[in-house]
């Protein structure tokens, strides 16, 4: 079962570069600027807990809107100098807990996923999420989710599962109408696979060299594409 953190931290960007740490724990991230918005989001996914990078404490006047939504979620307060008048403000409010948070986006991550497991506790496990890896690209099948370089990729649903076919093949060419049977999921059936082929591959590219420099898919002439072979 994949476990959802609502991250409250602004600007979003400052909290990007500890996405890829969070999904070695095997949590998936969802990053909203204010408390207002994470009320909003709240209802989208089984949260297992809110974490709120922010010394202004302001926020705290809306987590009893929070538990209206989802009762006794925890809530993490992270700051950076977790001093008596933060306890104190946050002292009698259930499942709060306020630490200080290192610099450090490893330790940070750490410090913050022990935080929650102690919150948690039911129902918590450390297994790592089923997930097909090619280097800087992570693909969860289960949940069609998709990252590179930490940030996440967004596909169409067909361009999803042709990504997926593609990684569960790594090293392995496939055909231009495996690709188009992967996309539809279904068996090919005659018409032009080479275009409908070309035309996901060259999506799927796009898409992701929006993060960076994507060149993990290989054209191989006559036949069809393949992913690159990858060491995980």
């Amino acid at each position: 079962m994949a476990k959802w953190l609502l991250v409250v931290a602004y600007p979003e960007s400052s909290y990007e570069a500890a996405q890829k740490e969070w999904l070695k724990m095997g949590v998936f991230l969802t990053m909203v600027p204010t408390m207002e918005d994470a009320l909003v989001a709240l209802p989208s996914q089984n949260y297992v807990a809110i974490a709120v990078f922010n010394d202004d404490l302001s926020f705290t006047s809306l987590i009893p809107e929070a538990r209206k939504i989802k009762p006794n979620i925890p809530v993490i307060c992270l700051v950076s100098d977790a001093n008596i008048s933060h306890e104190q403000q946050l002292h009698e409010m259930e499942s709060v807990m306020c630490i200080e948070w290192p610099s450090d986006i490893r330790e940070s991550v750490q410090k913050g996923y022990e935080a929650i497991k102690e919150q948690v506790k039911e129902g918590w496990t450390d297994e790592l999420i089923p997930s097909l890896k090619c280097k800087e690209l992570v693909l969860y099948p289960e949940y069609q989710k998709v990252f590179f370089m930490g940030k996440e990729v967004e596909l169409s649903a067909k361009q999803f599962r042709v990504l997926n076919a593609l990684m569960a093949n790594r090293g392995r060419p496939l055909t231009f109408d495996q690709i188009y049977d992967a996309a539809y999921d279904e068996h090919f059936e005659g018409g032009d696979s080479y275009a409908a082929a070309r035309s996901f591959i060259t999506a799927i590219r796009t898409r992701i060299s929006i993060i960076g420099k994507f060149d993990y898919i290989e054209n191989v002439r006559s036949i069809g594409y393949r992913m690159i072979s990858c060491i995980e």
